[in-house]
């Protein structure tokens, strides 16, 4: 008969102490065993017998281990590591107190929080992150409570505490259904009384003239801009599964959330003009019916030939501290579309700090702006020359890395914009300039080939320092652009899979979902469920698009959780 293995008593040990009791034990001290000492021990022999019984079982998990050392949860292990590296430390303070090397840049960062908690998420769920989750409730055919126990036939079976899990279900995109709805006449008036359908079909469009519902288009919609699936794709997707759906009609979808969501798409841009700070870049796109187009140019104001057509992404920060994405096409960069932008700004509102690339073509010609600088564009340059130029590169990006770590100390520390402002001005500055000035002293000194790629990325530096430092000039000035050039892999997913638009409407159509639909990703709302209110509400979303922002539906959607659970679908 095994021995069950119970519950070892588990006594948190400091490094200190086990040295000191490890130093009796091969008589390296004098001292003899306490009796603590000898429960201690008592304890350890205890617990390495439980360990060795449960480890010879084929079912031994992590958890009943963690039980038999006494430890229940993670954030006890965690804890008990943080005790014995607080009891290293004490008991090596000549370690602890040694001086930092004097090899690194800058040892003046504030403290660090855990960096964990910025980790993606992996691996199981739980219900609560779901926030689209049907409660379905599997009740007993043949068992009631109160009957008589089917295993023992003597007893009463009564409610037990329920099993509960969670399943994810594939289905077809587009579903059809084939609704029958009864209806009574009279034999007199010949009044003919239809069925009500349920709350929730009316809600999706049921009923009316229309054969796709409101949840239909915000899907097919979401599939092509957000997911890179395009029309004939859908077409050829849908008819594999059984429900045809014409590539014609996908596209008859899409204008028809356009039109529903353009009111939200004019209020954006609108609002976009007094925004604070900008971000903005430019992707190359394709328009078939507009190859060519005569604009002015904006130095000169002589009419030109422009070929270049382009998806200018700009990500607007307004007052309120929410984000409107926007997206144009056509042939125009990032700085035509901010001309555009600001010329109905609010001349009493401080210039804004706009972030783009340090070329001439994001010149800002309507209003004052402060220019600020992608640093990441220098990093990548000297990232690309490591390998043949590893003595100035390693040079380069080793303080650019301690500008990086100073920014993220700024986040982890929670800083105030002019904390921040500060703390840059301080200790990356210096680093920034230490790059400017170690560029000339090569191209000087001729250890950088002006000509060359290591002289370009110098001059790129050296030429755009005041773009560049603009975190150290301006609260709240971003480091790069990389928060734009994320969003526009959007907008190059569309253009990979559906190569072209064919013409300015298709591209406008596609415009106005990408910018209504991203500005509710940056508000973390469910696109899904606000395309289909925007599609049900069309009518108030003209009267008032102001109330159908994507930060003003969250809202709406935050205090309507308060109602109750989903209700609970009972399945016999």
């Amino acid at each position: 008969m095994k021995r069950r293995a119970g519950k070892a008593k588990h006594k948190p040990l400091s490094q200190q102490a086990v040295d000191a009791l490890l130093d009796k034990l091969r008589g390296h001290a004098e001292l003899t065993l306490t009796d603590d000492d000898c429960e201690t021990l008592v304890g350890v022999v205890q617990t390495w017998a439980h360990l060795t019984e449960v480890a010879a079982r084929d079912s031994a998990s992590i958890r009943e281990i963690r039980r038999l050392l006494g430890i229940s949860k993670r954030r006890d292990l965690r804890a008990a590591g943080d005790d014995s590296e607080a009891a290293g430390a004490d008991s090596h303070p000549q370690e602890a107190e040694q001086e930092p090397s004097n090899d690194s840049v800058d040892d003046h960062t504030p403290d660090k929080t855990d960096t964990t908690r910025n980790r993606h998420p992996h691996g199981r769920r739980s219900a609560d992150d779901f926030e689209q989750l049907e409660q379905a409730h599997h009740a007993h055919v043949a068992l009631n409570s109160g009957d008589e126990c089917p295993c023992c036939v003597r007893g009463r079976i009564y409610k037990y505490r329920p099993k509960t899990f969670t399943t994810i279900s594939g289905r077809s995109p587009l579903v059809a259904t084939r609704h029958t709805v009864d209806s009574l006449q009279c034999n007199l008036c010949k009044e003919v009384f239809r069925a009500p359908l349920p709350a929730a079909l009316e809600a999706d469009g049921v009923g009316g003239r229309t054969l796709y519902t409101h949840s239909a288009v915000a899907m097919v919609c979401i599939l092509r801009c957000f997911g890179g699936m395009p029309m004939s794709r859908q077409d050829r997707l849908q008819k594999a599964i059984g429900v045809p759906v014409p590539d014609a009609s996908i596209w008859d979808m899409h204008e028809r959330l356009a039109n529903a969501v353009r009111p939200v798409w004019r209020h954006l841009v609108t609002q976009a003009a007094n925004a604070s700070q900008f971000f903005g870049d430019d992707t190359g796109a394709t328009i078939l019916s507009m190859r060519s187009a005569v604009r002015p140019n904006r130095r000169t104001g002589e009419p030109q030939v422009r070929t270049g057509c382009h998806t200018t992404c700009v990500i607007a920060q307004l007052a309120d501290g929410e984000d409107a994405v926007l997206f144009f096409t056509g042939i125009h960069h990032t700085g035509e579309v901010m001309d555009m932008l600001l010329a109905d700004r609010d001349p009493a509102l401080p210039p804004p700090v706009f972030m783009g690339d340090c070329i001439e073509s994001n010149t800002v010609t309507t209003a004052t702006v402060y220019y600020a600088g992608c640093n990441a564009h220098a990093v990548r340059r000297f990232k690309e020359l490591a390998e043949r130029y590893p003595e100035q590169a390693d040079y380069v990006l080793a303080r650019y890395r301690q500008i990086y770590d100073n920014d993220a100390a700024c986040i982890d520390a929670e800083l105030s914009p002019e904390d921040r402002l500060a703390y840059h001005r301080e200790h990356s500055r210096p680093l920034l300039r230490d790059i400017t000035e170690y560029g000339e002293d090569c191209i000087e000194q001729r250890r950088a080939e002006p000509n060359s790629d290591l002289g370009a990325a110098f001059e790129y530096v050296i030429g755009n320092e005041r773009r560049l430092s603009a975190f150290a000039r301006h609260a709240g000035a971003p480091l790069d652009n990389n928060r734009v050039e994320r969003t526009l892999r959007t907008s190059v997913r569309l253009r990979e899979t559906t190569h072209f638009f064919r013409n300015t409407v298709g591209a406008a159509v596609a415009d106005t979902i990408l910018t209504v639909g991203a500005s509710a990703l940056g508000a973390h709302v469910n696109l899904f469920n606000y395309f289909a209110a925007l599609l049900r509400h069309a009518d108030e979303v003209r009267a008032d698009p102001a109330s159908w922002t994507p930060w003003a539906y969250a809202e709406r959607q935050q205090v309507g959780r308060g109602t109750g659970p989903p209700p609970i679908v009972s399945v016999a």
